[in-house]
């Protein structure tokens, strides 16, 4: 959802994914007690590329580009084979604005590899878009074209493949671009598809930023007049912004529409739909949303515990929030488990009411 940074944190309760995925798969690899001479080489060499990996995971999430790059690279070095490492050094070339460099990164991965299931969606559409810019132009939207087949609902309309990948860098949390190249890639998407919700309110988001209010409300009115009923998605997107820019009838109406079109069946919507309503006053619906997302999320990833916690910390349900973050503190490590901490001290130092 494309919402300024500082918003959207605090709407999915400071637990935003860090701007560069982590690097799964740390631990010990199992020795034999029979081989035990041969395999501690083996160990220590593992012990060494997991610190590795941590530190340039800790260095990514404080934002300390450079020296993530440089572990990354040592534990490529070590380890080229693993495609998670790939995969961060990229996101860390994007998020430092290296876009260039992270393309060229991206084109060493064998076409296998690239198209490997572990390979998350906005990766591979991060390198159609990339591959599009910098490389050969026709094999980046044909790839785009194969990624939204595949991940994406609208396929097949002419630009909404390359409309998708410029989204990828706003609703995945994955990364974080400057102002200027946002502006650039949504201009781009709404060029390809004029009729994309998305992408206009995109543009009246970093219109608002930048301070422009014209321009964000003539965004955000195009945007009005394309939303279909149906469309739960763009209406929340819509009542979240107008809800951000102090219009309220608007936010109402379309924070009801987005109701109405079923957005409950998504867990991330309905928590920012809560969170409109609450801001709204609208503590009934609030209520009633957060508690069927409860419900519905057999086992809620700590993005979705805080989110749900920062909905009950706007409706000064103290106690309530609490319980979620301890669960979300339980399953949430590195920069994630500091904001869980942050927001819990956040609550706990809040006025009630």
């Amino acid at each position: 959802m494309p919402l300024d940074r500082k918003a959207a944190r605090w709407l999915n309760g400071l637990c935003g994914i860090a701007a560069v995925t982590a690097v799964t798969g740390f631990g010990y690899l199992a020795w034999s007690q029979n081989r035990a001479a041969e395999s501690i080489p083996v160990s220590l060499k593992v012990e060494s590329l997991r610190k590795i990996k941590k530190r340039a995971y800790a260095a990514a999430t404080r934002k300390e580009y450079s020296e993530a790059e440089k572990q990354y690279i040592e534990a490529i070095a070590a380890d080229p084979g693993d495609k998670n490492l790939h995969e961060s050094l990229a996101r860390v070339y994007l998020a430092d604005g290296k876009s260039k460099e992270a393309w060229q990164h991206l084109s060493q991965l064998s076409a296998d590899a690239f198209h490997a299931v572990h390979l998350p969606a906005d990766i591979r559409t991060w390198f159609a878009d990339l591959e599009w810019q910098y490389g050969d132009r026709k094999k980046g939207e044909s790839l785009c074209r194969e990624i939204t087949a595949k991940d994406w609902v609208q396929p097949g309309r002419k630009g909404q493949a390359l409309v998708a990948r410029t989204h990828v860098f706003f609703t995945e949390e994955a990364g974080e671009l400057p102002p200027a190249e946002s502006l650039k890639h949504l201009r781009r998407a709404v060029a390809l598809n004029p009729t994309s919700v998305d992408a206009h309110v995109g543009l009246a988001n970093l219109h608002w930023r930048a301070k422009n209010l014209p321009d964000c409300f003539r965004e955000l009115d195009l945007a009005r007049r394309l939303v279909k009923p149906s469309d739960g998605t763009g209406a929340t997107y819509l009542a979240f912004m107008f809800s951000h820019t102090g219009k309220k009838a608007e936010a109402q109406k379309f924070a009801e529409q987005a109701l109405s079109a079923g957005v409950a069946k998504n867990d991330g919507i309905a928590i920012s739909l809560a969170r409109v309503f609450a801001g709204l006053g609208n503590r009934t619906k609030a209520l009633d949303l957060v508690t069927k997302t409860q419900a519905s999320a057999k086992s809620p990833d700590a993005e979705t515990l805080c989110g749900l916690a920062s909905v009950y910390a706007q409706l000064g349900l103290k106690a309530d929030a609490i319980r979620l973050l301890d669960r979300a503190d339980k399953i949430s490590f590195g920069g994630a488990k500091a904001q869980v901490f942050e927001m819990r001290r956040q609550i706990l130092a809040s006025k009630p009411g």
